[in-house]
């Protein structure tokens, strides 16, 4: 018969190992599918998360919690009625739990808010509840992580942190928004600066609002992991360092920003190839087209109107017989066209079918 000291070291271990079970265990989250302006969720297994397509939808938040955008009001399983489309939050059954009242609505952040705004543009803050945070004060606003927002008032910019008391005065006529760009980083994120506009040159500055690199840009990104930004001086592109100094020159008629492959697209004479940090052509500029490299090391180029994908040396992986390809999302799939129909593939180049995807394709079909 065991002892009471042999028990409680056994309850004691597996009481252990519970808990680092926990600490380490990661929910999978079912993941969108987008063909067009039709929206699905697909569960790790290909299997259909829920019965209910959207015009726009986005990966699941930490809380559980995923923004869609639909015209269509879902009532209960059954009924539904149209409304102009509108932004709300899902959750993990696809039940709406935000109503759908915004014009336009970010992810939750890590900080479990998020930004909504509706038009004439007006934005603020909610929390995971639905409650309002912070009212629809300002007339654009975005984050920059770390608790901090851009926002703008009366045609300035400024930065405020999660309770809207103003950190950085309202006084810039700009700041950098990497949303909008394929591998853009936050203001403060990579380096303690932030680019932002004055008097229609662009320049950085601290958490303070100190100015210290001059504006003197007629663009300028934030800086990202590898301590580089993409500056326009001139109608040219090139890169800065974190004193100012032009470290890569700008003699590009187009640059992106560098992306975590340490690669970065650029264009000479309406041809795309990409550079190092050093700013060496590491892969010649032949393409017509070429997207950043994403996390699995491939590249969506076109080549005589042809879609297909390259890897770090430039070599043809996935061979350009596509008439439209986009990136590789961090599913591990692509969106192609051929002949009229968007589809999905696999890092592998071939066909990417699940329960999912053939309910996608069904819907899309049938709105075509």
């Amino acid at each position: 018969m065991l002892n009471k000291k042999v028990i409680l070291t056994v309850f004691l271990v597996l009481g252990v190992a519970f808990i680092v079970y926990r600490l380490n265990y990661k929910e999978e989250f079912p993941h969108p599918l987008c063909l067009s302006d039709i929206c699905v969720y697909e569960k790790s297994n290909g299997e259909l998360a829920f019965e209910k397509y959207f015009d726009g939808a986005n990966g699941f938040s930490k809380n559980g919690l995923a923004r869609v955008k639909t015209n269509q009001k879902f009532n209960d399983d059954t009924t539904r009625e149209f409304i102009p489309s509108k932004n709300g939050y899902i959750n993990l059954k696809g039940e709406m739990v935000i109503p759908q009242i915004y014009d336009w609505a970010s992810d939750f952040l890590d900080n479990d808010l998020a930004i909504v705004t509706n038009f004439p543009p007006q934005s603020g803050l909610i929390n995971s509840k639905g409650e309002t945070l912070i009212p629809m004060i300002y007339n654009d606003m975005f984050s920059v992580g770390n608790d901090l927002f851009a926002v703008q008032i009366k045609n300035k910019w400024g930065f405020i942190d999660k309770n809207g008391k103003i950190v950085i005065p309202v006084k810039f006529q700009n700041v950098y928004n990497s949303l909008f760009t394929e591998f853009g980083v936050n203001a403060f994120k990579a380096s303690n600066l932030a680019s932002v506009q004055i008097k229609k040159k662009w320049g950085f500055i601290d958490k303070k609002g100190k100015l210290i690199i001059t504006a003197i840009f007629d663009e300028a990104h934030n800086f990202t992991n590898n301590g580089l930004a993409l500056v326009k001086i001139k109608g040219k592109y090139g890169f800065i360092n974190e004193i100012g100094n032009i470290v890569i020159p700008a003699i590009f008629d187009m640059a992106y920003d560098f992306s975590e492959s340490g690669l970065a697209v650029i264009n000479i004479k309406n041809k795309d190839g990409f550079i190092d940090k050093t700013g060496k052509i590491v892969i010649p500029t032949t393409f017509d087209e070429a997207h950043g490299f994403t996390s699995n090391g491939l590249s969506a180029v076109k080549i005589k109107d042809k879609y297909g994908f390259i890897d770090k040396t430039g070599k043809i992986v996935i061979p350009t017989t596509f008439d439209m390809a986009n990136s590789f999302d961090k599913y591990g799939l692509a969106v192609v066209e051929k002949n009229g129909i968007e589809f999905f593939i696999k890092e592998n180049g071939e066909k990417y079918i699940s329960e999912a995807t053939k309910y996608l394709e069904k819907l899309h079909q049938e709105k075509q």
